[in-house]
């Protein structure tokens, strides 16, 4: 896996509270969430760093439901062990031209 196709955890860490609810709604349907779990992140003005130091707790604290926060938990995770991929949008030529 080439690391030029990485989210690290240096990449999110800049995220200003917008660049970070744009990611994640990008990744919202893989994530399974909804508006208002993204409400959530916007009303408490999450931004990237932050969101790599939340916790499960402090998001039910503030609204989530379980399910939800423990999925951004674990994609949080994940981004800081640089298992998260960027999704790259390519034309893809057929292989029998």
């Amino acid at each position: 896996m080439s690391t030029s196709n990485m989210i690290t955890e240096e990449m999110v860490r800049k995220y200003n509270k917008s660049e970070l609810l744009d990611f994640l709604r990008k990744e919202k349907n893989s994530l399974e969430l909804d508006e208002d779990d993204l409400e959530i992140i916007r009303r408490e003005k999450i931004n990237g760093r932050n969101f790599l130091k939340v916790n499960v707790d402090r998001l039910i604290y503030h609204g989530m439901k379980l399910g939800p926060a423990m999925t951004l938990i674990e994609f949080a995770n994940d981004i800081k062990e640089c298992k998260v991929q960027r999704k790259i949008l390519s034309n893809k030529i057929p292989s029998n031209i």
